[in-house]
């Protein structure tokens, strides 16, 4: 039936095509929250960008107005802020097929070498880490706030962003904070005092070991 044996299939597995481009497979997706303005509630929107393999995050500024050209922009400062982490250049973005990309959004990729590449339709799950990271950050904080306006929004999600890569651990990293200390393989210590600090009046919480 001109199936070839499974090593030799040409199309490679989700799992496998993840772990063969992680070191530079980039993924993101919108995601829209309710603000607080002077006209009343209005939705808010941010697009964020997660390099699979480290599981950092970029993103935008909030925004009433996610417009093609809004986006676009964002792919045009990609690998400007991916350089500025010191992390390897994109070469391959994964996204939805949400009207607010279009042709824009791959081209300003393009102009910088990296790969636009659309999710089948109705397949979440291909975008598994971007949806996870989406649904921590408004479990762990947004889902705790009404913004007053946008630059409240942009500054929750700059703190949970903070939190999020220095101080909470990832299951998916083996419990492991993403910060330099860790990631150089430098445990934290175990011994001395334990104590407790927070971001956001206490929304969100780390505990570490009392400098000494």
């Amino acid at each position: 039936h001109g199936v070839e044996p499974g090593p030799e299939r040409k199309d490679p597995l989700w799992e496998t095509f993840l772990k063969r481009h992680a070191e530079t497979l980039w993924a993101c997706d919108f995601f829209t929250t309710t603000v607080l303005t002077s006209r009343g509630l209005r939705p808010a929107s941010v697009l964020a960008f997660i390099h699979v393999r480290s599981r950092r995050v970029i993103v935008t500024k909030a925004t009433f107005r996610p417009t093609r050209r809004w986006t676009a922009d964002a792919a045009a400062c990609l690998a400007d802020e991916v350089e500025k982490q010191g992390m390897p250049k994109p070469t391959i973005v994964v996204r939805d097929n949400d009207g607010k990309f279009g042709g824009e959004f791959d081209a300003e990729l393009a102009e910088q070498g990296i790969q636009g590449e659309a999710l089948p339709i109705r397949a979440p799950l291909c975008n598994a880490h971007m949806e996870r990271w989406i649904q921590s950050l408004r479990r762990e904080c947004l889902d705790h706030f009404i913004p007053v306006g946008l630059k409240h929004l942009d500054h929750l999600v700059s703190e949970y962003l903070e939190h999020y890569h220095l101080e909470r651990p990832h299951q998916g990293l083996g419990n492991r904070l993403l910060g330099d200390r860790q990631a150089a393989g430098h445990d934290p210590p175990n011994e001395g005092e334990i104590v407790c600090r927070d971001r956001l009046g206490g929304v969100l919480r780390h505990y570490e070991r009392k400098a000494a």
